[in-house]
């Protein structure tokens, strides 16, 4: 009796600790055709409701019991419920098939959402109405919160109030420096070759640094797996390509690459007027490339490279009574980047990212002039400009330590060669910096209810003799709440290494970064938001609402009387520094998901203001592009499969302007051409930015037809 007691009792006490007993589930979520990774795409245990989501290269880690049924979705495809019956670690593979009927979205369970991070698929870009027909990421961004331009029709983005050169753009985790072609009309962001896009507005994760604003991280597609297909697109402005498919059994490859068609036009229209006496043409081109090699389900391996130039050419010539003359000015800007990116399960729990890459910019300026007569013949030629040379190692693992608690930890380093500015009366002496970076990212599942991200990054810096360093604390907090609601907060601290000088308005470049030094210091950026959501009907309406407090310290800015570095030797003294920015703003966007209808409304309520010792006596001011009020309108309607209809409308307040409230003689320090004195009038100008441009509105109606063929 004693022994069976015994016996009962281990059972007793074994069976719990065995019924508890949890295994990994890792894997890959991809298209089922062409064998894409699906980013964010949703794996949930249907027994105790919990789950996850995909990262960005399509891979989940997830802790079940021994015998579980696996329900997978993605927007836009079949959902499928899988079966797992093991008594170990397992890795698989599943394969997803796009779904041809508009559904509905069935949400299971409850997912926590970042208050800060948009996420859109290539899909879902490819279905915004555009301006000249042709989508454009960028633009497409501007719809949202939060998220502005520095003028109608830009591409250049404006994150809660902070500057273009604050915004962290990356191609497959390798940064990109200059993203805008034709003037700021276009991103250097083809649409053909985009399969995710996350944006990061705040709560930045810690892998994340070098930049205080937003992270913008572009994920490109691997190219199709299955067969062989190509695209082609025909816009007013210009016209691209995509050619993909597999190379062998296990290797693919995607191509594209866009040209303007504007340039041929504009020479020739040019070149006939005014009897032919001068030409002008502006164009752009950029290629992008990727070859990917998968020699098992646990290793992937790419290779990237990108290049973009824009150029703009002028060119004047007479020839008049035995007299020769002609000019030619030409500016040529643009990237080029390569990269080699590897991907590992070391094991069913610990994902490895590794990548090594080399990106430079450059913006050139070119002036020939030639004269001759019957006597005498010269030549004149000059080039100046401005490069920046990255190159740069980033290596992370992520891990699951124990249920409902995954790491991401790394380290990345860059070394830069920047050339600020250079001309045929200085050599390109560069300068060189260095920075070392580690970071450590947590997920922590507290309870169903509480979810926390802390994280941390430390920061190195060199630039000769001068040395900084910064510690850079994260934490994104989320409660979920009953009837699908959910709070969340963050709090970030971020320091940027660079500054980057540019003018608005003008189409030819003139983009200079600089990095930091002694007097330039590195900007200091501290930023709060909250969030709430609210999902209705299983997801078929979401209702977000944020707020944030953004302040930065030591900004950089051009002194008074000056707006370009290019050709100025003495740029150094034409800073200024010690310069800071508020902004606080709250975003409200309501979207509906499913159905032959979709549709998002946006609206932010911001203000962003600058202060520095020697602009407007000292005295707080409007930022140049601040918006008190955005609102967007867009709707989607899917007539079938083939035709959809777009209507977009957007509203701003008009930008802020210094205005002229009077006029004045002043005395002239320079004689006329008699030689005399005299005085000339001159305008009197208010307080910086005290005054708005009219508010703007405009109204985008389009429809798009498609039809895919496999080649």
């Amino acid at each position: 009796m004693k022994n069976i007691f015994l016996y009962v009792v281990m059972l007793l006490v074994i069976q719990p600790t065995l019924a508890q007993k949890t295994y990994k589930v890792s894997g890959f979520v991809e298209d089922k055709f062409t064998q894409e990774a699906l980013i964010s795409a949703n794996i949930v245990d249907i027994e105790s409701g919990k789950g996850t989501f995909t990262n960005n290269y399509g891979y989940f880690s997830l802790l079940v019991k021994d015998s579980v049924k696996l329900k997978v979705s993605f927007v836009g495809y079949q959902t499928i419920l899988l079966p797992i019956n093991q008594f170990s670690d397992t890795l698989v593979r599943i394969l997803l098939e796009p779904e041809n009927e508009i559904s509905e979205v069935e949400i299971i369970g409850q997912r926590e959402y970042r208050n800060n991070l948009i996420e859109l698929s290539g899909r879902e870009i490819q279905n915004i109405s555009a301006i000249g027909g042709k989508v454009d990421l960028s633009k497409t961004l501007q719809l949202l919160p939060g998220v502005g331009t520095l003028s109608e029709g830009s591409s250049t983005l404006i994150i809660r109030g902070g500057e273009p050169g604050q915004n962290l753009y990356l191609f497959d985790n390798v940064p990109i420096i200059h993203v805008n072609h034709l003037g700021g009309f276009f991103s250097v962001f083809n649409p053909d070759i985009i399969n995710n896009v996350q944006l990061y507005k705040g709560g930045i994760p810690a892998k994340f640094g070098g930049k205080i604003s937003s992270v913008m991280n572009i994920t490109q597609k691997e190219g199709n797996k299955s067969e062989f297909k190509g695209n082609l697109s025909l816009g007013l402005t210009d016209a691209s390509f995509s050619l993909e498919g597999p190379v062998s059994s296990k290797m693919s490859y995607i191509i594209a690459a866009r040209k303007t068609m504007i340039d041929p036009i504009m020479y020739l229209m040019s070149s006939l007027s005014d009897g032919g006496q001068y030409s002008l043409f502006y164009g752009f081109h950029d290629i992008n490339f990727k070859l990917t090699w998968k020699p098992n389900i646990r290793n992937t391996i790419n290779a990237l490279l990108y290049y973009g130039d824009d150029y703009l050419r002028y060119k004047s010539s007479f020839d008049e009574n035995n007299v020769a003359q002609s000019a030619t000015y030409l500016n040529i800007w643009g990237n080029w980047l390569s990269s080699v990116h590897w991907k590992s399960v070391l094991k069913d729990d610990l994902f490895m990212n590794m990548v090594i890459s080399s990106s430079r910019y450059r913006l050139m300026n070119k002036n020939e002039q030639q004269y001759s007569d019957q006597v005498n013949s010269f030549n004149f030629s000059s080039e100046s400009g401005s490069t920046v040379n990255n190159f740069r190692y980033l290596g992370d693992i992520n891990k699951t330590i124990i249920k409902n608690w995954s790491v991401s930890t790394g380290i990345e380093f860059n070394y830069k060669q920047y050339v600020p500015v250079y001309n045929d009366f200085t050599t390109k002496n560069s300068i060189s910096t260095a920075d070392g970076n580690i970071f450590l990212h947590n997920e922590i599942k507290i309870s169903k209810f509480l979810y926390l991200e802390p994280g941390i990054r430390f920061n190195t810096y060199k630039n000769n003799d001068f040395f900084a360093y910064s510690i850079e604390p994260r934490i994104t907090i989320n409660v979920n709440l009953p009837y699908n609601q959910t709070l969340s907060a963050d709090y970030m601290r971020i320091k940027q290494y660079e500054h980057l000088f540019f003018t608005q308005g003008d189409i030819s470049n003139n983009e200079v970064w600089i990095p930091s030094d002694e007097k330039i210091l590195p900007i200091d950026l501290n930023q709060l938001s909250a969030g709430y959501t609210k999902i209705f009907s299983q997801g078929k309406y979401i209702l977000n609402i944020s707020a944030y407090l953004k302040e930065m310290s030591q900004l950089a800015n051009y002194a008074e009387g000056y707006s370009t570095f290019i050709n100025d030797l003495n740029w150094y003294s034409r800073l200024l520094t010690s310069g800071k920015g508020f902004s606080k703003g709250v975003e409200i966007q309501a979207k509906k998901n499913t159905g032959v209808l979709n549709a998002s409304l946006s609206y932010t309520l911001s203000k962003t203001t600058r202060e520095y010792p020697l602009i407007n006596n000292g005295k707080l001011y409007l930022y140049d592009y601040d918006r008190l009020h955005s609102f967007s309108i867009q709707m989607n309607y899917k007539l079938n499969t083939h035709l959809r209809f777009n209507i977009l409308w957007i509203y701003q307040s008009g930008l802020p302007y210094t205005p002229a409230i009077g006029k004045q003689l002043v005395f002239s320090e320079q004689e006329n051409q008699n030689g005399e004195s005299f005085y000339y009038e001159a305008l009197i100008y208010g307080e910086k930015n005290s005054a708005r441009m009219l508010d703007y509105h405009r109204l985008d109606i389009s429809t798009q037809y498609e039809y895919m063929s496999s080649v």
